[in-house]
């Protein structure tokens, strides 16, 4: 029966882990699967089933609990959830809610991390989904990257995408929760419910696990950040380039029962308009179950459009479809309550210890990337893409759709029937503005409100919410050929995910995978990142570990005005990352709104003009965020001189030679949580009220006490400073 419900796979295939050693078993509370184990002792799990086929009469339910097996199933090959490929086939199957587990022989109690990939909430990003199986191996999840030599226990999420994911319908809410609309969500909650009740059989921690995504990966994270179901299940998150709208109308359940029509339409269930209600929903949904994937997806067919379109308005569709707004997370009542950032405000989430950033030029990557060189006039922008946010930043979460047209037509001069507008010059300065620009529309806006409203939170600790912008243009050899892509959407994976280990780069692969060199700079920008993602996953902060830069928390008074507050990663700034560095941007783009500043600086709303205001700049801009041509000052920092990694600690900071080493400048400010509190201190007066992150688990003292003044200390027996001391 399922069968006719899908056409046959084609594209990409399932990662395959089947040659990556030799078989090895571990049990789960239903029965044991079968991995593959290499020589380094990498365990690799994949495809691991969470929960039955999500096709058919079960197509938009809540994922239940696999039954019971026996005897062992093979896990070798990952289980990507069905996605639009074009008219005639799509990838992967309805039958797709799973994990993929990697972990190593020798694990015990070590943290969990719970990747969730971007990709619009429709498919899987660019190195699961493109890249061959020898680079997906090896850099996606070769486990020695993100485990940072086996530290950490990585799980790859995998939920329902597309309609199938995020359809929102009144004939689907005859359930207990009362809820449609965030079955992908569901499908995560429930990937993280069998983190708790397995992850500890695969070496894992069930008690510290961090939930991490970029893209629609990130937004997808702060989604569930913002889930009060979700909260039981995660300590920390990272949320990298979150690519969705905060904005609260878009989450509007009313509006989102009319979007959805246009899918219903394009099935043969129903009519456009307000959506069913009765008898008639139900009846449009006992279609819908029967109905092809392929006539009710993300890709609107033109008839559905024009139908639309007839009922609110010309291109209406557009303002839904453009960026899949028709499959976001939505209030349902259950997964949300609200939206994210009210639900925020209100609390949810206070607990969690958070890294949140984006990308200096996030919107080359979907503006080709630079790829037609100097020549920009034949490339379109979309005036929706610097509109959209603003325009609908008035209205609330229960908006109708047709609120929602009417705002985004009155926002901004609609000069063209499509709303795209093709730039009248050549100038490289035209496409710098416009990505900065957009970039800020769509990223710096959303990271700003997300921060604001977690700093709020009356229940929050204190500096637990980092901010980073990563500024570091592709390798030289690929920038070589794209000069104007700059720090695009997803550059800062190729770091994160260890992809420079491997010579490959996250956009390219859509232009064959090809080795790319990277300079000794680049690797260690590389493991400077990385380890900051490390710690934060182990520690729930990024400030673990000698050499590193100190990274200090982000707070909403301070995000805009003082940049002391946001790490930038660049390769050019020794070690790869600086607290505010001297850096000095291409030209400063003027956005000031009612006298208030610079919009990288300060903003609530913005881009309400014609359409040539995108192309002036202003030079008085003094505080940028960044750009692609973010070069170094003359008074740039310096690496930390040698005798902070091996003398300086609260006991010696009164000698000279300390007072400019972090732990001494963080001890004299009274900043001890960090530079004097652990697992033999956190009992003294002035240790009270330090999170728990600061008092190490049994066994990981070695970096966060034992040095050469404390290797006397019997539990620094065996420690890397202690046994390098005695030699």
């Amino acid at each position: 029966m399922i069968a006719a419900l899908l056409p046959a796979a084609s594209g990409f295939a399932p990662a395959d882990v089947t040659a990556l050693g030799a078989p090895v078993t571990r049990a789960t509370t239903l029965g044991s699967v079968i991995g593959r184990v290499d020589s380094d002792g990498i365990e690799r799990y994949f495809g691991i089933p969470t929960s039955p086929d999500m096709g058919g009469p079960r197509r938009w339910t809540r994922p239940t609990a696999m039954p019971a097996w026996d005897p062992p199933i093979e896990t070798v090959y990952s289980k990507p959830c069905a996605q639009f490929r074009n008219t005639t086939y799509m990838d992967g199957s309805e039958d797709c809610v799973s994990v993929d587990v990697m972990t190593y022989t020798s694990a015990s109690n070590r943290p969990v991390l719970m990747w969730t990939h971007g990709g619009g909430f429709t498919r899987e990003d660019l190195p699961i989904e493109h890249m061959t199986n020898a680079y997906y191996q090896k850099a996606v999840t070769g486990a020695t990257h993100l485990t940072d030599s086996g530290r950490i226990v990585t799980v790859l999420n995998h939920y329902r995408l597309d309609t199938l994911g995020w359809f929102a319908h009144r004939g689907l809410e005859d359930n207990a929760e009362g809820a449609s609309g965030n079955f992908g969500m569901m499908d995560s909650v429930h990937n993280l419910q069998w983190i708790a009740a397995n992850i500890a059989g695969f070496g894992g921690d069930p008690s510290r696990v961090t939930i991490m995504g970029e893209s629609a990966g990130g937004a997808h994270t702060s989604a569930l950040l913002s889930s009060p179901v979700a909260q039981p299940f995660f300590t920390n998150a990272i949320i990298e380039s979150p690519f969705i709208s905060f904005m609260p109308a878009v989450y509007s359940r009313a509006a989102r029962y009319q979007i959805n029509t246009i899918l219903v339409y394009g099935a043969g269930c129903g009519p456009i308009g307000t959506g069913a209600t009765g008898q008639a929903a139900i009846d449009e949904i006992a279609c819908m179950r029967t109905a092809n994937f392929l006539d009710f997806n993300n890709h609107i067919p033109p008839n559905s459009s024009q139908a639309y379109d007839g009922v609110f308005g010309q291109t209406a569709s557009m303002v839904f479809t453009y960026a899949q707004v028709q499959c976001w997370p939505v209030i349902d009542g259950y997964m949300l309550t609200t939206d994210p950032i009210a639900s925020f405000v209100s609390g949810v989430g206070a607990d969690k210890h958070v890294i949140i950033g984006s990308n200096a030029d996030e919107y080359s990557s979907f503006y080709g990337l630079g790829t037609q060189g100097f020549d920009f006039t034949g490339i379109p922008f979309n005036l929706l893409d610097q509109a959209f946010n603003p325009a609908i930043s008035t209205l609330s979460n229960t908006a109708a759709a047709a609120d929602v047209v009417n705002a985004v037509f009155a926002g901004f001069a609609y000069t063209t029937p499509t709303g795209i507008y093709e730039w009248p010059d050549t100038s490289p300065s035209t496409w710098n503005t416009v990505i900065q620009k957009t970039t800020d529309a769509w990223f710096a806006v959303g990271v700003h409100q997300v921060i604001t409203a977690l700093d709020n939170q009356a229940a929050r600790t204190p500096g637990t919410v980092y901010r980073f912008l990563f500024a570091q243009e592709p390798a030289p050899s690929v920038a070589a050929q794209l000069p104007y892509t700059g720090a695009c959407h997803g550059c800062e994976l190729d770091y994160v995910l260890g992809l420079y280990e491997e010579g490959t780069q996250y956009f390219m692969v859509d232009y064959g995978p090809g080795f790319v060199p990277y300079d000794a700079a680049h690797i260690q920008m590389g493991q400077t990142m990385k380890n900051y993602w490390v710690n934060m996953i182990t520690y729930g902060h990024p400030n673990r570990g000698t050499g590193l830069p100190r990274w200090h928390p982000t707070t909403a008074a301070s995000m805009f005005s003082d940049f002391d507050q946001v790490m930038y990663f660049k390769a050019s700034i020794p070690m790869g990352a600086a607290i505010n560095p001297c850096a000095t941007p291409i030209a400063c783009v003027g956005e000031t709104i009612g006298g208030t500043g610079g919009f990288r600086e300060r903003q609530t709303a913005f881009y309400l003009a014609d359409a040539n205001y995108m192309s002036q700049p202003d030079g008085s801009c003094s505080r940028p965020i960044g750009g692609p041509t973010m070069a170094n000052g003359p008074t740039c920092p310096t690496p930390p001189p040698a005798v902070c990694l091996s003398w300086c600690n609260v006991h010696t900071c009164s000698d000279a030679s300390c007072s400019e080493c972090d732990i001494c400048v963080a001890h004299s400010t009274g900043q001890t949580c960090e530079s004097w509190c652990n697992v033999h201190t956190c009992d003294m007066a002035h240790c009270v009220g330090c999170p728990q992150t600061t008092c190490p688990h049994v066994g990981e003292h070695c970096e966060s006490w034992c040095n050469v003044h404390t290797c006397g200390d019997d539990m620094c027996a065996g420690c890397t400073a202690c046994a390098r001391r005695r030699n």
